[in-house]
């Protein structure tokens, strides 16, 4: 035995090296075209990698590094959850990885990662449905390059949702299976896609997970896959309770308007794009989509797709065909990217008004976003197609009965394959010709030259891939043996060919990553609102349009680029802004009109910076915000200003206090108080004793924790403007005390005569709930690999 054991480990080596080449070939070729991109000196970050999660991305990994969490963001819309918000993935493998190998790296390292990781993922995938290694590659490689994962660099939650997807439906077939490794993949994959922060992906996975473990196990497999699915859900109960406990207290309690569900369905129109690269949009970043505005559907004021491209090639799309009857797993898979195109159709193919009431799902939006499940089915199916290209079935038994069948003139089934890739070719030409007449009352001579320009892109697009199946089939008749690879070489270049449709090549620098730092208060954190993020006129005409908006804003200071240099935005950009804020908002903007603003300098408004350049209807709004302030800051090259407005210091002791029953009552108190001009604080709740004076001596603010020294002349009580949230506790010299909510968003708190210190500390108790039951999703699964390996032993 200790004599063969050495022998056997290099057979089993040997073995493997053509499963890892082809899986480091897909990797290394989804990679190239986004690492020649960071070469060449471009960045890949853009939209909300770059605005959204690349400005709180520092404050995020000092958190990871100090081994605690990011639980609170408080520089925007007064202060906010940070890891209940999902979105920011901060938990998910590949954050983790950045933050302690390459801490204050570029967001495109993150990238990068995640592409490189759905490559592997789609190969794995691929081989766990029985693809051979060289034709998991061409899965690695069709959906790695695939439009929508290469596009989704402008938005990494989604991107982190698409490469982390593929390893948990793995896992999950693995497990219906009842194969070695699948509870421990499953389990862990299944984690990573909730840290991921894209719910609808998660559904989706599991979903497709689901019923490939049926496929493969029947009503057993479904079970364990459920099984391990749960237990997935519990390993990640540290993100998942806090998200969900946060939810209530979002915007997205209400429900999603009709003209906002219909945003970003995947039109009809965009369909040929499947096989046109750039059919809508064009090259990302290059401003307004005359072709996606006219074709798009009800686009309202957006002017380009919000997923860039939704290219997945049609020499990918022949070979999914070929596999679609090879197997059932191939008709599951098939049936799973029909119902992925047509949730993707959303309004457009009756989708959203079917399951618009189902609970969870009812609230997504965009469902253009359903092309990347999509794109994942129909490149794996690729995978099966190749080897149906590289080793075909019984009918042909070419060693045995290939010279019979053609003495027959039996049909090749590798010259079936041409069939479709020359009808859509017979149908594309055909359409040229009609766009290239295409009439003017129907779209804008703008649009329609557009329409022609890409059409011509198209065509060139479908004459490689008809050129490049072509090779693949001479290859696959005169040197089976390499035909997977020429397979996985075909649609590397056809996919690599389209990238540039899908990657937005944006310029380093073009952000300010440090905006307005020289703004200072003494008395408090700089607070600044922004009541308007554009200019008529942008400047750098140098940069593409995408750049030339991230260049203005970020310097400007709009939401949430100032969290960086620790300013407080009143805006607030992010998918789960406080209902509580949002209504607030509404309600004094309605009832006070231009004279809202005084709301906000209630709650510590310092700074208003706008832009020079206004249109008419602007003036009025931005006239009264900045009314009796200084300027004190002019960036000419930019064409904007910042004034120092009148405002409620950040923290103060109240003058007086008007006590209110319930939200209500509170906020028509405090309107009743602005319209006056009254100083007198608004608390829910018991009045304090006493409303004496006092001072603020010193304070400290670093994420969720509160810190001030303060000295008052009797009984008083002290308002800080920062957000009122379930989950604060606050501490008088060590004492518990209550935090009550005053004017109707902010925070107040009993202060006793004398000098004390107050401590408030952001502690909620979800978070305790969820390490609770990570820790039981641990132990869960440790029994699941207990009982897999009893089972196994059982079975030997």
């Amino acid at each position: 035995m200790t004599e063969t054991a050495p022998g056997s480990l290099r057979a089993r080596g040997r073995a493997a090296l053509p499963a890892a080449v082809a899986v480091a070939v897909a990797v290394a070729g989804t990679t190239l075209p986004p690492l020649l991109v960071l070469v060449a000196g471009y960045t890949l970050s853009w939209r909300d990698t770059a605005r959204l999660l690349g400005s709180l991305r520092p404050a995020v990994e000092a958190e990871l590094r100090a081994f605690s969490l990011p639980l609170w963001q408080p520089h925007e819309a007064l202060g906010l959850p940070l890891l209940a918000q999902l979105m920011h993935g901060v938990l998910h493998p590949v954050s983790l990885v950045a933050a302690f190998v390459a801490p204050g790296a570029p967001m495109d390292l993150q990238i990068v990662l995640h592409l490189a990781l759905a490559a592997a993922g789609a190969w794995l995938l691929a081989r766990v449905l029985g693809a051979t290694p060289w034709a998991a590659a061409v899965a690695g490689l069709a959906y790695g390059l695939s439009g929508y994962v290469l596009g989704m660099s402008c938005v990494l939650t989604y991107l982190a949702g698409a490469s982390t997807a593929p390893w948990a439906v793995a896992g999950l077939r693995l497990t219906g299976a009842a194969r070695r490794g699948g509870v421990l993949l499953g389990g862990l994959a299944v984690a990573a896609l909730v840290f991921a922060g894209d719910p609808q992906w998660l559904i989706v996975g599991l979903l497709i997970g689901g019923v490939l473990a049926l496929e493969a196990g029947g009503w057993s497999g479904g079970l364990r896959a459920v099984l391990v699915g749960a237990t997935g859900g519990l390993l990640a109960g540290v993100q998942l309770l806090p998200a969900l406990a946060f939810l209530p207290e979002t915007s997205r309690t209400a429900s999603v308007a009709g003209w906002e569900r219909a945003l970003w369905d995947l039109s009809f129109w965009r369909i040929a794009e499947l096989v046109l690269p750039g059919f809508f949009n064009g090259v990302p970043g290059s401003g307004v989509a005359p072709v996606f505005r006219e074709l798009g559907g009800d686009v309202g004021r957006h002017t380009t797709s919000f997923v860039p491209s939704v290219f997945v090639g049609a020499l990918t799309i022949v070979l999914a065909a070929l596999a679609v009857r090879r197997s059932r797993t191939g008709l599951v898979l098939a049936g799973a990217a029909g119902v992925a195109l047509w949730l993707a159709l959303g309004v457009n193919a009756g989708a959203d008004q079917l399951l618009g009431g189902v609970p969870v799902w009812g609230a997504f939006r965009y469902s253009e976003k359903l092309v990347g499940p999509l794109s994942l089915c129909l490149a794996v199916l690729a995978a099966l197609g190749t080897d149906r290209v590289a080793q075909p079935g019984p009918l042909t038994l070419r060693q045995a009965q290939g010279e019979r069948i053609r003495e027959q003139g039996e049909p090749d089934s590798f010259i079936r394959g041409f069939l479709p890739i020359g009808i859509a070719l017979g149908v594309f030409m055909l359409a040229a010709g009609a766009m290239a007449t295409w009439p003017e009352a129907v779209v804008s001579a703008e649009a329609a030259q557009a329409l022609r320009q890409r059409l011509l892109v198209g065509l060139g697009h479908l004459a490689l891939a008809a050129a490049l199946l072509a090779a693949v089939v001479i290859t696959s008749r005169n040197a089976p043996r390499w035909a997977a690879p020429a397979a996985a070489a075909a649609v590397a270049l056809q996919s690599g060919a389209a990238a540039s449709f899908a990657l937005h090549a944006g310029a380093q620098g073009a952000i300010e990553r440090q905006p307005l730092a020289a703004l200072r208060t003494e008395e408090g954190p700089v607070r600044i609102t922004t009541p308007v993020v554009s200019t008529p006129a942008l400047p750098r005409p140098d940069l593409d349009p995408a750049d030339r908006l991230a260049a203005f804003q970020s310097r400007l200071g709009a939401a949430p680029y100032t969290s960086a240099t620790a300013i407080d935005q009143l805006d607030c950009y992010s998918g789960f802004a406080s209902v509580h804020f949002d209504r607030f908002s509404e309600a004094v903007e309605r009832d006070l009109g231009v004279r809202h603003w005084e709301a906000w300098r209630r709650l510590g408004l310092t700074h208003v910076s706008a832009p020079r350049a206004l249109l008419p209807d602007q003036l009025p709004s931005v006239a009264a915000s900045v009314e009796g302030g200084v300027k004190v800051l002019q960036e000419a090259d930019y064409g904007f200003g910042v004034w120092e407005v009148p405002h409620r210091p950040w923290a103060s002791f109240a003058q007086g206090v008007f006590a209110a029953r319930d939200a209500q009552e509170a906020y028509v108190a405090l309107a009743t108080q602005l319209s006056l001009g009254r100083p007198e604080v608004v608390l829910e709740g018991p009045s304090p004793p006493g409303m004496s004076s006092g001072r603020v001596l010193a304070w400290e603010r670093r994420g969720g924790l509160v810190r001030i020294e303060a000295e008052a002349d009797g009984p008083a009580l002290l308002v800080v403007n920062d957000a009122f949230w379930p989950g604060w506790q606050s501490t008088l010299d060590g004492v518990p005390v209550e935090v009550q909510r005053a004017d109707v968003l902010v925070r107040a708190v009993p202060f006793p005569a004398g000098r004390h210190v107050l401590e408030m500390r952001y502690a909620p108790p979800e978070l305790t709930w969820g390490l609770a039951a990570s820790a039981a999703g641990v132990a869960a699964l440790a029994v699941l690999l207990l009982l897999e390996r009893r089972r196994r032993a059982i079975g030997q």
